[in-house]
C-alpha cells in the first residue's frame, strides 16, 4: 500500500503549483510531517508534509508544473513495495539521475582516488540542495551561491542565517580586476510562479491601461492646519488622524 503526495489547493483562486525543491531523494525515508517538498503558486510559496511515514518515490521534476489535486509523489511502506511503485509509475528525471549516479558512484575505486580538487557544481545539482524557502529567496536577491553555503539547520539544510553569513563574507571581500576581454557569461533565468504572475499582470495593465501622467497644485494650509487641530486632541480621538485620512474623508463625499 502507499500514500499519494499530492499538490495541495493554496487558495480558492490558485489552480496550478510549481514544485520548487524536492527535500529528498528518490527512496529517501521520510517521517511523518517532515517537509517533503516545497512548491509556489502564483502568490506564495509553501512547504508540503508528508502525510505518512515511508520511502519516497518522484513523480515528478522540480521546475515542474502541475495543478491542485495531482499526484507528484508517493509513500511507499517498504523497501518492497517501493520497488513495485518505481515499475508501475515513471520515476521524475531527478529521481532517474540520482538513482544512476549511485552505482556508478560505488564503482570507482578508493585507491584509485585523484587529488582533491575544486569542486565545481555540475548543472542542475543545486536543486538539490536543503535550503529553506526564505532563504533562497534570500540568497536570489543577494545572488549567492547556495551549492558553496554550508547548512547548519535540520539535517544540514540552509538556513536563513547561513545565507546572511554568506552575504557578509561576499561583501567584506575586495572584487577582483575584471580581465581584459573577459566574456561574460549570462543566464536566462525563467519567470514562474508568483514572479511569472506579477510581470504577466504588470505587462497587461501596461498594454490596456491608457498611460498618462498628471501635475497640479493646490494650497493645503487650511488642510495643515485643520490637521494640526486633530492631532492634539489624539488622546480624545483614540487614533492619529493623518493627511490620508482626510483626503479620502473629502474624496468619498464628492457627487
Amino acid at each position: 500500500m502507499a500514500t499519494e503526495i499530492k499538490i495541495p489547493r493554496v487558495g480558492m483562486a490558485v489552480a496550478d503549483a510549481t514544485i520548487i525543491e524536492w527535500q529528498f531523494k528518490e527512496g529517501d525515508r521520510v517521517e511523518e510531517r517532515q517537509i517533503v517538498v516545497v512548491i509556489e503558486t502564483e502568490k506564495v510559496r509553501t512547504d508540503v508534509e508528508s502525510p505518512v511515514s515511508g520511502f519516497l518515490h518522484i513523480m515528478m521534476n522540480e521546475g515542474e508544473t502541475a495543478p491542485a489535486g495531482q499526484v507528484i509523489g508517493m509513500l511507499a511502506e517498504s523497501k518492497e513495495a517501493l520497488a513495485k511503485l518505481q515499475k508501475e509509475t515513471p520515476a521524475g528525471k531527478s529521481a532517474e539521475a540520482a538513482q544512476a549516479a549511485e552505482p556508478a558512484a560505488a564503482e570507482t575505486p578508493k585507491a584509485e582516488a585523484a587529488p582533491a580538487k575544486e569542486v565545481v557544481p555540475a548543472a542542475g545539482e543545486e536543486g538539490r540542495v536543503r535550503i529553506s524557502p526564505v532563504a533562497r529567496k534570500l540568497a536570489e536577491e543577494h545572488a549567492v551561491d547556495i551549492t558553496r553555503v554550508a547548512g547548519t539547520g535540520p539535517g544540514g539544510r540552509i538556513v536563513r542565517e547561513d545565507i546572511e553569513k554568506a552575504i557578509a563574507v561576499k561583501e567584506a571581500a575586495p572584487a577582483p580586476p575584471a580581465a581584459v576581454g573577459e566574456r561574460r557569461v549570462k543566464q536566462t533565468i525563467p519567470l514562474t510562479g508568483m514572479r511569472g504572475t506579477i510581470a504577466e499582470r504588470m505587462h497587461h495593465s501596461l498594454s490596456v491601461s491608457a498611460q498618462l501622467t498628471t501635475m497640479g497644485e493646490i494650497d493645503m494650509g487650511e488642510i495643515a492646519r485643520l490637521r494640526n487641530n486633530l492631532v492634539a486632541q489624539e488622546s480624545t480621538l483614540g487614533t492619529r488622524i493623518t493627511y490620508t485620512d482626510i483626503l479620502v474623508f473629502a474624496i468619498a463625499r464628492i457627487d
